[in-house]
């Protein structure tokens, strides 16, 4: 999806500005670890748990964050890539959150799963918020990503208050 999502989003725009994610380290964070084709185009810089299995969305959301293929660069093409895999628990979650700000020194860290869709804080999103703060990291949280009809609800952590939490478009599959 590459090919038409990084021209809608005027990527190239940015990238012609001298701008791209050189020097940049982007943690991946989401249950298991990003697939062998994924790591094919990308820099991984470090894995949490090499021996976590891989995760197939995961891996697609890594190679549209930071691939360097010539064909299908991905938006931030040349950072590098922090493999941030955890169990699915809150505690590996939270485990893993501190691995990436801590101990990592992410400049990003990017959730693509969620854990509550309720109104109310839960405890992902004071983790999020405690560690976005504590380390000033950015924390960029998918709005709701729950399949198969995907939540109206913005799922935890994405209601934390130091977390940018991003919706999604159709582009029509034409970056017109």
């Amino acid at each position: 999806e590459s090919d038409v999502a990084v021209a809608t989003a005027r990527v190239p725009q940015v990238w012609q500005r001298g701008y791209n994610g050189a020097g940049v380290k982007i943690a991946i964070l989401e249950t298991g670890n990003i697939n062998q084709t994924a790591r094919n185009c990308l820099t991984v810089a470090a894995t949490r748990d090499p021996g976590m299995a891989s995760n197939d969305h995961k891996s697609r959301v890594a190679a549209v964050v930071a691939c360097n293929s010539a064909t299908l660069p991905g938006v931030v093409k040349g950072a590098s890539v922090l493999d941030a895999g955890h169990d699915g628990t809150q505690q590996g979650f939270t485990d893993t959150i501190i691995w990436a700000a801590q101990a990592q020194a992410a400049d990003v860290v990017n959730i693509s799963q969620g854990f509550d869709n309720s109104t109310s804080l839960h405890v992902t999103d004071r983790v999020v918020d405690y560690w976005a703060r504590w380390e000033k990291v950015t924390i960029v949280k998918s709005a709701g990503n729950i399949a198969p009809n995907y939540s109206i609800s913005v799922t935890s952590p994405g209601k934390g208050w130091n977390v940018i939490t991003v919706g999604r478009a159709s582009d029509q599959n034409t970056a017109n």
